[in-house]
């Protein structure tokens, strides 16, 4: 019989990050834990579905999105050490009616609920956060920090079992959520993405629309006699990959240059994630961590995977 792990996240946050830090990964994590029972009873609780609203993106926001948003805003606002919450679902940073008295505070950049369209078909979906020190000349610059400058990422996965991925820049860990005792435990103490490359993720819908940079790497894909897999929610696809080893492509368009993901809620912190591993993450040219964002809502193409594979894709035509 093995031994059971009990390394808590509250055990391994306190040996290894400042105390402030601790509290909001917390309370990340507290909002996690409710977001979670929400999605496992939704089809009962008619929460399913669009809210017949659009977000910043001009795309359908689902019931569960805006729900996700609210809880984790609310649940981070508590903390007195959080100075501004950026949204993937919100056009403006969120901010505490009294700013936080910390020495040290942190801005949170969050996607609420990465691939909420799959959850009516119950297919897994995560919550993406970034964490940032609140460099104190303003918020919004605060937030607008490279990828590089991140002092934590990480992503919940809520699927048959309840993850959370996390890097605190020594590493990636990975906890199992335990519904005995109501907390996050240590699973996977060390995650590097193996060697092998046996997936790659892209929509292959959108071949006809293709860059030829990313033509070329699936010829090469195929080529290399690497299995397609994709389902559609990042945090899914990329979880795979990083466990078996591959690569997810969200490349640009022909049309849509700049691709569709965020930068800042979506590939700053899996580029983080990826990296720590012992991967690569790039948009095709520069490698996500360097680029400098001008907006809060700036899209990227993002490739990110094995080095190796992200290394074939080159948009340098």
């Amino acid at each position: 019989m093995t031994k059971q792990r009990t390394t808590t996240l509250a055990h391994y946050l306190s040996e290894t990050s400042p105390t402030e830090l601790n509290t909001v990964i917390s309370a990340i994590t507290s909002a996690s834990i409710k977001i979670r029972a929400l999605i496992h009873t939704a089809g009962l609780t008619d929460i399913y579905g669009s809210s017949q609203t659009t977000n910043i993106h001009d795309e359908e926001a689902q019931k569960l999105d805006l729900i996700a948003n609210t809880i984790i805003k609310e649940t981070l606002l508590d903390t007195t050490v959080v100075s501004a919450i950026a949204s993937e679902e919100e056009d403006t940073l969120c901010t505490p009616s009294v700013p936080p008295q910390k020495t040290r505070n942190y801005v949170v950049l969050i996607d609420p609920l990465d691939g909420s369209s799959n959850i009516d078909v119950n297919i897994s979906v995560g919550t993406i956060f970034a964490i940032y020190d609140d460099i104190k000349e303003n918020p919004l610059s605060s937030c607008l920090q490279p990828g590089r400058n991140q002092i934590a990422a990480g992503y919940i996965l809520y699927g048959p079992a309840t993850m959370l991925i996390l890097t605190v820049k020594n590493g990636v860990i990975g906890f199992t959520y335990d519904p005995n005792h109501d907390t996050f435990i240590v699973s996977h103490p060390s995650i590097k993405i193996p060697d092998t490359h046996q997936y790659y993720s892209i929509n292959e819908g959108n071949t006809y629309r293709l860059r030829p940079e990313s033509l070329n790497f699936l010829t090469y894909a195929k080529s290399q006699h690497i299995s397609s897999r994709y389902v559609g929610s990042l945090v899914a696809d990329f979880h795979r990959n990083l466990f078996k080893g591959g690569i997810y492509l969200y490349p640009g368009l022909i049309e849509k240059p700049n691709g569709k993901l965020r930068l800042l809620y979506e590939g700053n912190p899996l580029a983080l994630i990826c990296e720590q591993a012992g991967g690569n993450a790039t948009n095709g040219t520069d490698n996500i961590l360097d680029i400098t964002p001008k907006t809060l809502h700036q899209t990227t193409p993002l490739f990110i995977g094995n080095t190796a594979l992200v290394q074939h894709i080159n948009s340098r035509d």
